[in-house]
């Protein structure tokens, strides 16, 4: 892409073809996680701001039929997954940056989506196969506690995170009464 001498311009246009054509045959995860790594550095290089980029990305995504619920079902699933290998704060400064301006497109609020991100992330550091607070655990218990018996005292834990997980699903106004009533709309 660098050897074309595109303008800034000229490379959003290009860009964008490429997510618009590709939104059809491949789901819109697989194009943020094969095409993430590629446009971020290009956008640096071509000075272009990464909201109006990914805006555009949102105008394709919602062209590619996908509703705010699946929306915001891929994303929390897609950083649950990531919550596996990597820490929060990776995830906080690498890849919500991505989700949250996609946010307005699909009319989620932004409170709502930052308290699912952390109880989700609260899931992902319980779970298998890595859950790494399993393993922090196991590094202070006493030598005779083992993982097995670290993961069978976290899972009734994991089941209610889950469970208040799809209760923000479900009943948004449950997890946004007190920000409103404290900060009004």
């Amino acid at each position: 892409v660098l050897s074309l001498n595109l303008s800034p311009l000229g490379f959003m246009f290009l860009a964008q073809l490429i997510i618009f054509l590709l939104g059809w045959p491949l789901e819109w995860t697989e194009i943020i996680v094969i095409f993430v790594p590629i446009f971020i550095p290009l956008l640096a290089h071509f000075q272009i701001d990464p909201i109006l980029f990914g805006t555009m990305v949102a105008v394709n995504l919602q062209a590619a039929f996908l509703s705010p619920l699946g929306f915001q079902f891929t994303a929390q699933l897609i950083i649950f997954l990531l919550g596996w290998p990597l820490e929060w704060t990776e995830i906080i400064v690498i890849f919500c940056p991505i989700f949250i301006p996609l946010l307005s497109h699909f009319q989620i609020d932004p409170i709502l989506f930052g308290t699912m991100v952390a109880v989700n992330l609260q899931a992902a550091f319980l779970s298998p196969p890595v859950a790494m607070s399993a393993f922090y655990l196991k590094g202070v218990a006493p030598k005779h506690v083992t993982l097995n018996q670290i993961f069978a005292g976290m899972m009734p834990y994991m089941i209610i995170v889950c469970i208040c997980l799809a209760f923000m699903y479900i009943w948004p106004g449950m997890t946004l009464w007190l920000p409103e009533f404290l900060y009004g709309k």
